[in-house]
């Protein structure tokens, strides 16, 4: 009897041990399957060699070390996303890429111009991205700009860029990148507001850009923007120190408002060049009120200094969703700015230094 009880103990004890091991091994795959997705960009970089190099997206920022002309980026998106790349000082990039869960390799060239005015040398990254390959929304932009380079010059352009995007919308309504093209479209008026307008139906409003999708509206149903001859359309925006400045504040003078970004090279050369525009007329009074639209306000704040800009200073920071941007039409483009007299009207939009400086001549009496 005991023989038999004994038997009886092991086998139990194997199946115990038999299911313990299914459960682990189910367990381990269970693990590997959920195992969070990230993406990984491989890098290379040629031209002027930087020692970082620097990944924005989704309002995030990433460095990573130059080795040997190569740069790795490591990190995870909640969904498809537009990135760019930047580097510490002032630079600009040729255009954005899209990154997602995913493995990308991607080809740099950086070229450094210095520009001299004043005695004042700005030095500007100009960043070219060459080639992106490795994921479908890389593999997809390929394709559509091989498209647009088959086709652009041909008489039905429209016709053919509104009826690919309309099949490529009904069968990836999700996709990103569609809904930039569509922007891009609209910036440039390649389609009526009527053909974006049924086209931007057609998309998933929830996986779009919040820039793309107010850029498109903005097109749709446009936005009345400030003017020659308009009153000023008065705002409020923070100061690097967190107080506050708003426009009604200079009536009674004349106030040049000056849209810019620190990323912005044309933007910091303004900056150099209004100097002697300020030192020559404040005391008249003419006020400069520069609008910073950078959503890194460290940068901001950065650049105010190395500039030596000494007049007034607030960030809207908002981007495509600021009603500020849209009215002076600083959203898509800058820099802009505007001259406005003692009453609040508007009597100069976008004029160059020299321009600015006529005009100044002829109102303000010395």
């Amino acid at each position: 009897m005991s023989k038999r009880l004994n038997f009886i103990s092991l086998s139990q004890t194997d199946i115990i041990l038999k299911k313990l091991l299914i459960l682990f091994f189910l367990a381990s795959v269970s693990l590997s399957c959920t195992k969070e997705k990230t993406f990984l960009i491989k890098g290379t970089i040629s031209g002027d060699l930087p020692k970082y190099i620097y990944l924005s997206y989704d309002e995030k920022k990433d460095s990573a070390l130059i080795r040997n002309h190569n740069f790795i980026f490591r990190g995870k998106v909640l969904k498809p996303t537009q990135a760019s790349f930047y580097i510490i000082g002032v630079s600009t990039v040729n255009k954005f890429f899209y990154i997602d869960n995913s493995n990308l390799q991607i080809q740099l060239t950086n070229t450094i111009k210095t520009y001299q005015k004043n005695g004042n040398d700005i030095q500007v990254n100009f960043i070219n991205i060459d080639t992106v390959f490795g994921n479908d929304l890389s593999v997809l932009e390929a394709n559509f700009e091989r498209f647009k380079a088959n086709n652009k010059t041909q008489n039905n352009w429209k016709e053919k860029v509104y009826e690919r995007l309309d099949s490529l919308i009904s069968i990836n309504p999700k996709n990103l990148f569609f809904g930039d093209q569509l922007y891009s479209l609209a910036l440039k008026k390649t389609l009526t507001p009527t053909e974006i307008e049924s086209l931007f139906s057609k998309l998933n409003l929830e996986y779009q850009s919040k820039e793309s999708i107010n850029g498109i509206q903005e097109y749709i149903n446009p936005v009345k923007k400030i003017a020659v001859g308009n009153v000023i359309f008065d705002f409020q925006l923070p100061t690097p120190d967190k107080t506050f400045i708003n426009t009604t504040q200079y009536r009674g003078k004349y106030l040049f408002i000056h849209f810019w970004a620190s990323w912005c090279a044309p933007c910091r050369k303004d900056n150099i060049e209004l100097k002697e525009v300020y030192a020559k007329y404040k005391k008249h009074p003419l006020h400069i009120l520069n609008v910073s639209t950078d959503t890194d306000l460290t940068k901001w704040k950065n650049a105010i200094k190395a500039d030596g800009v000494s007049w007034d200073n607030v960030v809207d920071d908002r981007k495509s969703m600021s009603d500020i941007l849209a009215k002076y039409d600083a959203i898509s483009s800058i820099p802009k700015s505007y001259l406005i007299d003692p009453d609040g009207q508007v009597i100069l939009a976008n004029p160059t230094i020299e321009e600015l400086k006529k005009k100044l001549n002829e109102v303000i009496k010395n």
